[in-house]
């Protein structure tokens, strides 16, 4: 887990350091604030804990040590399949961090960071079907 966490937190500060964002990490760093958008129904992933009535989870853990590491607070907005890319593209987030297949379309919207999770579509059935 700890690798894997590593290796999300480099990519997506690949991302930030590039000249080609650097504006935009000045702008988040003088905001104080990285906008992110994490799913709040996919747990473990990202989900609303019952207590505190915040967005949690593992995407949300990732976010904020990203959040640590460039010095800002981190604002977490909820998002869905549909919207995702929309709250992106409009500057309303800085980033979003869930689960997400890349794709040559999406591809075409937006920079996707090193996959971080992997997993594939099974099937279940009753034991000696």
């Amino acid at each position: 887990m700890k690798r894997y966490f590593s290796t999300l937190l480099a990519a997506v500060l690949v991302l930030f350091a590039s000249a080609a964002y650097a504006d935009r990490l000045d702008d988040i760093k003088k905001a104080g604030v990285l906008k992110v958008a994490s799913f709040d129904s996919n747990p473990p992933f990202g989900f609303v804990d019952e207590k505190t009535k915040q967005i949690t989870g593992l995407d949300v853990d990732f976010a904020q040590a990203v959040a640590d590491k460039i010095g800002v607070k981190l604002e977490v907005h909820p998002t869905n399949p549909a919207n995702r890319i929309p709250l992106l593209t409009s500057g309303q987030v800085d980033l979003v961090v869930a689960n997400f297949t890349v794709t040559p379309e999406r591809a075409e919207q937006v920079d996707f960071s090193i996959p971080y999770f992997a997993s594939g579509q099974q099937f279940i059935a009753k034991k000696g079907f």
